[in-house]
């Protein structure tokens, strides 16, 4: 049997900046005083010329009658509105499909004889008249776009997770396997090319992280009032019409077996109705995991110093209950250094590869990677992506810690073999190298250690004040809290208190858990011991200074 339903095609060539004119007194009026309609699709599209297209379901014999309507109104509209309008230019196949009507009214209809109804027709119908309820008062520009985008895929995620208790956590960004960190800091491992085209992938991160802290507080507060909405009655009514909607879209046969499908399918025929870019539907994409913490920046940075009691440090605060630490992103597993601006291949991965280690949607976020003290390159690219972080610096007296360093590389073998030590001689050599390297670095020229970069070896990771001192230049000194773990036995809970407090935190008593602590094959060599004494009494005398108070046993 033949279909007698035949669709008309109307795609109203206007300028963006009109839409709002032509939609409220040109697209609304027609459909809604137009009784030959059986049902209508609308489309906001960016391709081939701005404008707003409409498919008409009509019978056929009331398609001459439909196609002389449209023309008369929209001509008379165009002409009365006289809106700023650009050429537009069709191809073959295009102008093939709109021969009816002249160009200078933006009215370019077509005819399509359907014999049953086309995929997703059903859904992009009850779209359409949300849209029409929805818009009809609102103005329609770019935020305005993106909010109503929004609300519906935080609608549509309420429904499927209603179904689907697990849904949310299948939205979040998929990376391959991290790197291994590694101790030896790679400042130079990129090619100049290379370095040029992550900067510029970070950097188009952060302007959309910045577009996001923009928009942050309106979007919590959709995500709050769709998601934690108990009775829909109370719902604005266009917004409880899509919830319907997207209920019948899932029951259809079918739709439960691969739901990330279906919830792709449905989103597809949203922005392609709303004219979403590619752009702005990552835009969207990257908003949706923010909002329901699937991904987040640090609040806190434990940035060193490598065996300084970082890792007890960090397993202590993460216990707090506001107080959160990185999880390898798709298992969940607990990590404590994500190691992404200081190590090469991680920093290669991007922002969202970083984000994606913390998530949740409330409390603080805490990494503790002790690369980041060594070298002012790192502490840039923190700065560039979180200015506002609170930072912790955990400091022990310098020659035991460069012993600590060794003992750890030397249990670790092979491991440790390319990291920043040699590895085939004892502590002493390794030492006595290390201070020669300072020396002739010294006398080529500088007259102190503030210059160097990175700080790596098991000396120069020892010269604290030198760090800080670089790391000045790009955090001011009130988002910096220094602790001395040599006196943690001493002072714990009065210090962990301190560190709350900077940290803006109540309280909470939090029982020291002590991590990596190792034991020793031998104690210090005295001659190595002694060098490295009379090597930092004058580091140690400046950062004393800058504390303002004396640490007579590191002396």
């Amino acid at each position: 049997m033949k279909n007698n339903r035949t669709w008309l095609s109307i795609s109203l060539f206007c300028c963006k900046s009109e839409w709002n004119r032509l939609f409220a007194n040109g697209v609304i009026p027609f459909i809604t005083a137009n009784d030959l309609l059986e049902a209508y699709t609308i489309e906001f599209n960016y391709t081939g010329g701005e404008n707003i297209r409409l498919s008409l379901l009509t019978n056929r014999t009331n398609i001459n009658e439909l196609t002389k309507k449209a023309g008369e109104h929209f001509k008379a509209w165009f002409l009365k509105a006289s809106p700023v309008t650009t050429e537009v230019s069709l191809s073959e196949e295009e102008d093939a499909l709109f021969p009816a009507n002249p160009v200078q009214f933006g009215l370019y209809p077509a005819l399509e004889i359907v014999t049953e109804e086309k995929e997703n027709y059903s859904l992009s119908i009850s779209l359409s008249q949300i849209i029409l309820g929805a818009l009809k008062e609102e103005v329609i520009d770019d935020e305005t776009i993106l909010t109503f985008a929004f609300y519906l895929t935080m609608c549509l995620i309420k429904v499927i997770s209603s179904i689907h208790p697990g849904f949310i956590n299948s939205l979040k960004p998929v990376f391959q396997p991290s790197a291994p960190s590694q101790a030896g800091n790679e400042v130079t491992a990129m090619e100049p090319e290379e370095i040029e085209a992550v900067n510029a992938l970070i950097m188009d991160r952060i302007t959309l992280n910045q577009k996001f802290e923009e928009y942050k507080a309106g979007l919590i507060e959709i995500t709050g009032d769709v998601m934690n909405s108990v009775n829909e009655t109370d719902m604005l009514g266009w917004l409880k019409q899509w919830l319907n909607t997207c209920k019948t879209e899932l029951n259809k046969p079918g739709e439960n077996g691969d739901i990330i499908t279906t919830y792709k399918r449905i989103i597809e025929t949203v922005y392609r109705n709303l004219g979403i870019t590619a752009e702005t539907n990552s835009q969207l994409y990257y908003f949706v995991q923010r909002v329901l913490g699937l991904m987040n920046p640090a609040d806190i940075i434990i940035m060193g110093v490598q065996k300084c009691g970082t890792s007890t440090l960090h397993y202590t605060l993460t216990a707090h209950s506001n107080i959160s630490g990185p999880v390898e992103p798709g298992n969940n597993k607990p990590v404590k250094e994500v190691n992404f601006f200081g190590f090469i291949p991680n920093w290669k991965k991007g922002m969202d590869w970083y984000f994606s280690h913390f998530v949740g949607s409330k409390g603080l976020f805490l990494d503790s990677s002790p690369n980041y003290i060594t070298a002012p390159l790192y502490y840039g690219r923190l700065k560039m992506i979180m200015p506002d972080a609170k930072l912790i610096i955990c400091l022990r007296d310098p020659v035991k810690r460069a012993y600590s360093h060794y003992n750890h590389y030397k249990q670790i073998l092979p491991e440790s073999e390319k990291w920043d030590w040699k590895y085939d001689q004892d502590f002493l050599t390794n030492i006595k190298t290390d201070l020669l390297s300072i020396q002739n670095y010294l006398d080529n020229g500088h007259s102190d250690l503030d210059s160097v970069t990175p700080f790596a070896g098991l000396v120069l990771r020892g010269v604290y004040i030198s760090q800080i001192k670089q790391l000045l230049a790009y955090y001011d000194r009130s988002q910096i809290y220094i602790t001395i773990s040599d006196r943690w036995p001493q002072n714990y809970q009065s210090e962990l208190d301190n560190i709350q407090a900077f940290l803006g935190l109540e309280k909470e008593t939090l029982p020291p858990r002590i991590a990596n602590k190792r034991e020793y094959e031998e104690p210090i060599n005295e001659e190595a011991k002694q060098l490295l004494i009379e090597f930092y009494k004058p580091y140690n005398q400046e950062l004393f200074e800058f504390l303002g108070y004396e640490i007579p046993e590191w002396n």
